[in-house]
């Protein structure tokens, strides 16, 4: 199997390169450091033992930073190494993670690539953080764990199907921490691989910080004013979005809507698409002072959204994308509203569900009924957040197990 991938890879080599440039020339890759995405480096590996951790995106990589800070606390010999895939991933780790680690962006998922990048970081433990299942990237990782492992029923059924060619996969994989019963049961029906139920481990993430100098500025701004924030925008939403904005405002004359796209570099393109169609709206990445429609198209920023906001909707929900993560929102105490389509975090949502902390709403109908009540209700809106709190506050504690097993692996390598 790993033979014919290789193959496939080789054969595919011409429309790879396009599609890599084209993510070059869209923003997607880093411009500065694209040759660490084909395995090459610019930092030197440290010595001694070196731990290597890869995240995904930016809700992977958050959810690691404690887990990361406790390793490198209880082992000052220790090296860590963090791998991303996203821009935005990695300005945040560049930022957030402690000394002691490092950042380097993931190589593709080639022979050539993976192999530079292996042997010049050597790494003593691979730690694949939730479904980063790459095939090249586990054949070649020395002693690779997956953490805050998650698996869809709908990935299950898959993997069960084709159980003879992705079998040597999780032949390789030593261990996996499951997120969640229901994770933990699919990765039993699928691999023989040892797995355990410790927890999610974003329930032990911090709350998202922003910059205080930021929010001074911007609170005096907006002291008067009533704020939905619309978080992890994809293109499409934002006009619905806008619409909804213009809608309300005739209940809420004072409301302001901040637009955080998903991928911040689609700033202006969402600016001149708003325009066309008649929104007035200002720029975040222009200095421009947020008036009706205000688009947030800055790295690193979500934390000072999240704590300005009084209600947040999250983005990719609306239609059919799957949705984006809601647990900074709610870990920062804000009243969050999803829409129909949440089906990448069905899991999360169970939880948030069962404990009354999120609300979903099946239409654009009962979506605005939602934001309506809780932007124009401060008694209730007060209420809820305090809910929230106490709530999110009581799940926790996948990142001392995981600890655990992770030293236990250090131990014995």
């Amino acid at each position: 199997m790993l033979y014919l991938y290789r193959t496939l890879w080789i054969l595919l080599a011409p429309v790879v390169d396009i599609w890599f440039l084209a993510r070059l020339y869209k923003g997607k890759e880093d411009k500065k450091r694209f040759m660490e995405r084909l395995g090459g480096y610019k930092q030197q590996r440290p010595t001694g033992k070196l731990v290597w951790f890869h995240a995904a995106s930016v809700g992977e990589s958050l959810s690691i930073l404690p887990l990361i800070e406790q390793l490198l606390n209880n082992h000052k010999e220790l090296n860590v190494l963090v791998t991303t895939g996203t821009v935005t991933s990695a300005s945040l780790m560049q930022k957030r993670l402690p000394k002691g680690a490092i950042h380097q962006y993931v190589p593709i998922d080639f022979y050539f690539a993976v192999k530079s990048f292996m042997e010049h970081w050597q790494p003593n433990l691979s730690v694949f953080v939730e479904s980063e299942l790459w095939p090249e990237l586990i054949s070649q990782a020395p002693n690779p764990i997956i953490i805050n492992g998650r698996m869809s029923n709908r990935s299950a059924k898959r993997y069960a199907k084709h159980k003879n060619l992705t079998g040597f996969l999780f032949n390789r994989i030593q261990l996996i921490l499951a997120q969640s019963e229901d994770s933990y049961e699919n990765f039993k029906q699928v691999c023989d691989t040892p797995v355990e139920n410790s927890g999610n481990l974003k329930f032990d993430a911090p709350t998202a910080t922003f910059d205080q100098e930021s929010m001074d500025k911007i609170s005096q701004i907006l002291e008067t004013r009533k704020i939905l924030v619309c978080a992890s925008t994809h293109q499409g939403e934002e006009e619905v979005m806008a619409a909804l904005h213009e809608k309300m405002k005739k209940e809420i004359p004072e409301l302001i809507t901040i637009i955080a796209p998903r991928h911040p570099n689609r700033g202006k393109s969402i600016q001149n698409t708003l325009k066309t169609k008649g929104f007035n709206c200002t720029l975040r990445s222009e200095g421009e002072a947020p008036e009706n429609i205000y688009i947030a198209d800055t790295l690193g920023e979500m934390g000072l959204w999240y704590n300005l906001a009084h209600v947040v909707l999250m983005g990719k929900s609306l239609f059919s994308g799957g949705g984006q993560n809601p647990f900074e929102p709610l870990k920062c105490g804000r009243v969050t509203v999803c829409g129909p389509s949440m089906e990448n975090f069905k899991e999360m949502m169970h939880i948030f569900k069962e404990r009354e902390i999120i609300l979903q709403s099946e239409n654009m109908a009962d979506i605005e009924k939602d934001l309506v009540y809780f932007l124009k209700n401060d008694k209730q809106r007060t209420l809820a957040e305090k809910k929230i709190r106490e709530k999110m506050q009581n799940l926790g504690g996948a990142t001392a197990e995981t600890l655990n097993r992770i030293e236990d692996f250090l131990s014995s390598i």
